[in-house]
């Protein structure tokens, strides 16, 4: 997310013209959901291991604006146990882990409330040599 505020002053022709700098959300979705996904995941962050619980959260969210969502579970094909984050966080220690999906947006604390296409989702759990099946 691309944060401005505050007002700049544009000269163009001898005339002043003022605008406001906006947020830009790369998310496609409307910044009051963002940013209850955002509250969302920092209550559930991946050491936390709550991913059930955020899921939930994140599920009645995206189903009171109307986008059809559903949970994901996670396991690994190989049957790994243990999942890490890039930091090198575990985030689950079960073999299963959960996300919301949503018009082909997945969501979950590692993506934040941006979100990954499917596709590049998987490709992320992929970098973490996490070989996912998805339920």
């Amino acid at each position: 997310m691309i944060e401005g505020g505050g007002r700049e002053t544009v000269h163009k022709t001898g005339i002043i013209a003022q605008r406001w700098k906006q947020v830009i959300v790369a998310s496609a979705l409307p910044i009051p959901l963002v940013q209850q996904l955002q509250r969302i995941f920092a209550q559930h962050p991946p050491p936390a291991q709550t991913c059930d619980a955020a899921a939930a959260a994140v599920f009645q969210v995206l189903n009171a604006a109307g986008l059809s969502p559903r949970i994901v579970q996670v396991t690994d094909q190989f049957g790994a146990l243990f999942f890490f984050a890039k930091t090198g966080e575990l985030f689950s220690s079960t073999g299963v882990h959960q996300a919301v999906e949503a018009n082909g947006i997945v969501y979950d604390a590692l993506t934040g409330a941006d979100g990954l296409s499917l596709p590049d989702y998987i490709e992320m759990l992929e970098n973490l040599h996490i070989y996912p099946a998805l339920h």
